[in-house]
């Protein structure tokens, strides 16, 4: 298996968490210069996007924001990413089913093609208890799970641009 795809152990435990809810797959992307078969990294992921974007929706998922990632603000600056996307889906089981179709198979190939390397987290909104810098106690603030879950972000205000359809950012 390649660092593209899950490795058996990650499979698992995502088919085997809990799924009481949305789940929203973070997405960390760094293209190859060269694809595979020709032409950029980014040309090929965007055909993966395009052929995957409408079994997403036929899942009831949505893209919920795709863009061009800047700068590394905290972090090993090293780690650079080329683009992030944001896409939920209703459950996990809704992710698993669409991954495990051989037309998701047959689009993942532009998607390994095309990637020099890819994070993918799977996130799900919950309660956040916050700890006092001095440990002492902890504030809680529950999340409001009604506008973090489906809103999607203003990619306007953002500054943000999505891909085309050759995955150009």
């Amino acid at each position: 298996m390649s660092a593209i795809r899950p490795n058996r152990d990650q499979f698992l435990a995502l088919a085997n968490a809990p799924d009481e809810g949305p789940v929203v797959m973070l997405n960390l992307l760094e293209f190859k210069e060269r694809a595979d078969g020709g032409g950029t990294g980014a040309a090929e992921y965007g055909k993966y996007s395009d052929s995957v974007i409408a079994m997403v929706e036929a899942q009831g998922g949505t893209v919920l924001w795709l863009g061009r990632a800047d700068q590394v603000l905290i972090g090993d600056e090293s780690n650079e990413w080329d683009a992030v996307a944001l896409v939920q889906y209703p459950s996990r089981k809704a992710f698993i089913e669409m991954v495990t179709t051989p037309e998701y198979e047959q689009a993942h190939e532009h998607r390994e093609s095309g990637l020099k390397r890819t994070v993918l987290i799977a996130c799900t909104p919950r309660e956040t208890t916050a700890q006092r810098p001095d440990g002492s106690g902890a504030r809680s603030r529950p999340m409001n799970t009604e506008t973090t879950e489906s809103r999607p972000m203003n990619t306007e205000t953002t500054e943000s641009r999505p891909m085309n359809k050759e995955g150009v950012l």
